[in-house]
């Protein structure tokens, strides 16, 4: 039986958005995960947190409300089933 799994999830702090980057980029250890699989970039770096601050400054946004979602992690992924 094939499945998709569109999930997505707010990011409220900027150390959320940094441990999710190194999570994803596999700079920490994931042990759950398929090591013979890189994830793709699709833009930005593998340093999630300096990417959005990049683009915070960008924006010239200089106040963020303390209780505020910074960003969403989006994981869109399928099965190979393809029958």
């Amino acid at each position: 039986m094939s499945y998709a799994i569109f999930r997505i999830e707010k990011i409220k702090s900027k150390e959320e958005i940094a441990d999710r980057g190194d999570h994803n980029h596999r700079i920490i250890p994931v042990p759950n995960a398929d090591q013979q699989v890189n994830n793709k970039i699709l833009k930005g770096s593998s340093n999630a947190a300096d990417d959005w601050q990049a683009r915070i400054d960008e924006l010239g946004i200089t106040k963020l409300r303390k209780n505020g979602v910074l960003a969403y992690e989006v994981l869109m992924t399928f099965s190979h089933d393809q029958k």
